[in-house]
């Protein structure tokens, strides 16, 4: 669900001017240098993702089915909700890293991003809505009918944003 922002950003957001980076040879350095792809960049990311997985955990999982955040009919939210809840999350955060890493605004990429983001959810209402999947069948209306799982999508939203903004203002 989230590989056409990615793609937008590795094939079409420039951090220079093509003309530019023709023109000025000191800008392949990097390249050359492997100053942006090493061992430690990469456990650097790992690490990151690591992070963001765990706060995910805390807010998706942890927290709903600790609150016992309960259903319209009086059943507690359940473990398959609560993992679609962190799937959702991981959908959010990637999209959300994505859009703070990008270069040019140009507004296909944003909207990529929010497309990227909405597909999930439609796609697990529709088969909520749809009884071909049994395990997901009516679950998507259950499950945003309660705070808990609203809540826990504005956290994972922010912590994003947040940690994104964190790390560029420390760099």
């Amino acid at each position: 669900m989230t590989s056409l922002p990615i793609m937008f950003y590795a094939l079409f957001d420039f951090e220079h001017l093509k003309n530019t980076f023709m023109q000025n040879p000191y800008l392949y350095k990097i390249g050359m240098n492997s100053e942006c792809f090493s061992n430690m960049i990469f456990i650097k990311w790992l690490a990151y993702a690591m992070f963001h997985s765990f706060l995910i955990y805390i807010f998706s999982i942890i927290g709903i089915l600790s609150l016992g955040a309960v259903q319209a009919d009086g059943k507690d939210i359940g473990f398959w909700a609560a993992g679609h809840l962190a799937y959702g999350g991981c959908v959010v955060v990637a999209n959300i890293v994505i859009l703070h890493k990008f270069n040019n605004f140009t507004s296909f990429g944003e909207m990529l991003v929010i497309l990227m983001i909405l597909a999930y959810y439609v796609f697990l209402g529709l088969e909520s809505m749809s009884g071909w999947f049994p395990v997901v069948n009516h679950i998507f209306a259950n499950m945003f009918s309660i705070f808990c799982v609203w809540a826990s999508l504005m956290l994972t939203l922010g912590q994003a944003s947040a940690g994104e903004l964190a790390v560029r203002a420390w760099r």
